[in-house]
C-alpha cells in the first residue's frame, strides 16, 4: 500500500475535525445546563396528561393531536418555573457575560436550554399518541392540520418559557422561581374561563370529535406570531440590560414591548381556534348509509346492525329509519357520533344510538322547553323504544318496568306529538 493511499484517510479526518460546529454556545448550553435533569419533571407532566384522561381520541389523527396540545397547561407553567432558574442564573452572573461580544447568542442560549429539554419531552409524549391512534388501526399518518396544530403549542411554550425568564431576570430572588410558575398557571386559569377571546390562550384540547372540525389558518398564524414575539422580545430586552451600551437599554426595551403588543392586536379579531370543514368519510350500506372517518370504519358494520334493530319500533311509530347517519351529515342526515361507534358494550351503543334517533325525531331537542311533561314524555319514549329493542335494558333505565310494558305505540305516539310541539 502506497503512502498516498495511508496518508489519505489522515487527511479527511483532519478536515472533518475542522469543519465549524454549528451553533456552538446553544448547544454548549443545552448540555451543560443543570436543567437537564428536569427531564424527567417535564416527562411526568406529559405522562400525567396522557395518563389521567380518558383516551376516545385514538381513531381521529387530528383530534388525537389537538387534545394532546392541551398539555401546555401542565408543560408551561412546568417550563416557566425552569426558565426561571436560567434567569436567575444569568442575573447572578451578570458581570462575566456582560463583557461578551456575542451577548444575545448567550442570552438566547440560556433561554433555549431549558425549552429544549421541555420540547423533547413534548416530542416523545406526541410520538406515543401517533403510535397509540396507529395501533387502534387507524389507518394513514398524521395529517396536515395535526401538524398545523403542534405550532401554536410549541409556540406557546416558548412564551411560558420567556415570562419565567424574564420574571426571575428583573427580580432576581430565588422567591421569584416557584413564583413565576404559579402566576403563569394562575394566568392561564383566568385567560380561560374568562369572557375573553380563546385565541388568547387556547391551543388544545378537545373533549369530543374533531370529525369537522380544522384549525383556522389565521388564528394559528396569529397565535403564533404573538407567541414568538413575546418570547423574542423578552429574551432582546434581558441581552440589551447584559451587554449592550446603555443608552440603547432602553429604546430597545420599549420596541421590544411595542413590537409584542402589536403581535397580540390580532389575537381580538382572527376569530376561534377551529373552523368546520368537510372530510372525507368512509361510508357502508344503504337505507341506512353509515359515513364516518377512515378510523371507524371498523365499528360501522356493528352500529348499522344496531340501528336496524330501531326500525321495527320506528315503524310501529309511523317513521322510518333516517336514510343517512354521518359524522359529517348534511340535509336530512342524522348524526352520528364518536362515543357511540366506539361503545365497547351493546347496551351503551344502544344508548347512544337511542339519544341519536331521539333528537332526529324531535328534529332538535336542544330547543325544547325543559317541562316536567316534557321530561316525562322523553322519558316515555326512550324508556319504549330501549323495551323494543332489547328488553333486558329496562330494569337499568326505570323502577316502573310494569308501566313501560303496558304502553302501546298510540300512547308513545301521542308522547312524540307532545314533544315535537314543544319543540317546534
Amino acid at each position: 500500500m502506497s503512502e498516498a493511499a495511508v496518508e489519505r484517510p489522515v487527511a479527511e479526518e483532519g478536515r472533518q475535525s475542522q469543519r465549524p460546529v454549528r451553533f456552538p454556545v446553544l448547544r454548549a448550553h443545552i448540555w451543560r445546563t443543570p436543567l437537564r435533569f428536569a427531564l424527567p419533571l417535564f416527562a411526568a407532566a406529559v405522562a400525567a396528561h396522557l395518563g389521567l384522561r380518558t383516551m376516545p381520541w385514538r381513531h381521529e389523527w387530528f383530534w388525537a393531536t389537538y387534545e394532546y396540545d392541551f398539555v401546555t397547561v401542565l408543560l408551561g407553567p412546568l417550563l416557566s418555573c425552569a426558565a426561571a432558574i436560567e434567569g436567575y442564573r444569568l442575573r447572578r452572573t451578570h458581570a462575566a457575560i456582560g463583557t461578551s461580544t456575542r451577548v444575545l447568542r448567550a442570552t438566547a442560549g440560556r433561554f433555549l436550554a431549558p425549552v429544549f429539554w421541555a420540547l423533547l419531552a413534548g416530542a416523545c409524549g406526541l410520538l406515543a399518541v401517533w403510535i397509540l391512534v396507529r395501533l387502534a388501526g387507524t389507518p394513514g399518518l398524521p395529517d396536515p392540520s395535526s401538524w398545523e396544530s403542534v405550532i401554536p403549542a410549541t409556540a406557546q411554550l416558548l412564551a411560558y418559557a420567556a415570562a419565567g425568564f424574564g420574571l426571575a431576570y428583573a427580580l432576581p430572588h430565588v422567591v421569584v422561581i416557584p413564583f413565576s410558575g404559579i402566576v403563569t398557571f394562575g394566568l392561564t386559569l383566568f385567560l380561560y374561563t374568562s369572557n375573553l377571546p380563546e385565541s388568547l390562550i387556547v391551543v388544545g384540547g378537545a373533549s369530543g370529535s374533531t370529525a369537522t372540525l380544522r384549525p383556522h389558518g389565521p388564528t394559528v398564524a396569529a397565535q403564533t406570531c404573538a407567541y414568538a414575539a413575546f418570547a423574542v422580545a423578552i429574551v432582546t430586552t434581558v441581552a440589551a440590560y447584559e451587554g449592550w451600551p446603555k443608552r440603547s437599554r432602553v429604546y430597545v426595551a420599549a420596541a421590544a414591548a411595542v413590537a409584542a403588543v402589536a403581535a397580540a392586536i390580532p389575537l381580538f379579531y382572527v376569530g376561534q381556534p377551529l373552523e368546520p370543514f368537510h372530510p372525507r368519510l368512509t361510508c357502508m350500506g344503504t337505507a341506512p348509509r353509515l359515513c364516518a372517518l377512515p378510523g371507524y370504519a371498523r365499528f360501522l358494520a356493528t352500529t348499522r346492525t344496531d340501528i336496524m334493530r330501531f326500525a321495527a319500533p320506528l315503524h310501529e311509530l309511523g317513521v322510518d329509519l333516517p336514510a343517512v347517519f354521518s359524522q359529517d351529515p348534511g340535509a336530512g342526515d342524522a348524526p352520528l357520533d364518536a362515543h357511540t361507534l366506539t361503545a365497547t358494550r351493546a347496551a351503551d351503543r344502544l344508548l347512544g344510538i337511542d339519544v341519536l334517533l331521539r333528537n332526529r325525531l324531535l328534529s332538535g331537542a336542544k330547543s325544547c322547553r325543559f317541562t316536567m311533561s316534557a321530561y316525562t314524555d322523553m322519558t316515555t319514549l326512550d324508556n319504549w323504544l330501549l323495551y323494543r329493542v332489547d328488553a333486558s335494558l329496562l330494569p337499568s333505565l326505570t323502577a316502573d318496568t310494569d308501566a313501560v310494558r303496558r304502553l302501546s305505540p298510540a300512547d308513545v305516539r301521542a308522547a312524540l306529538d307532545r314533544l315535537r310541539r314543544e319543540c317546534a
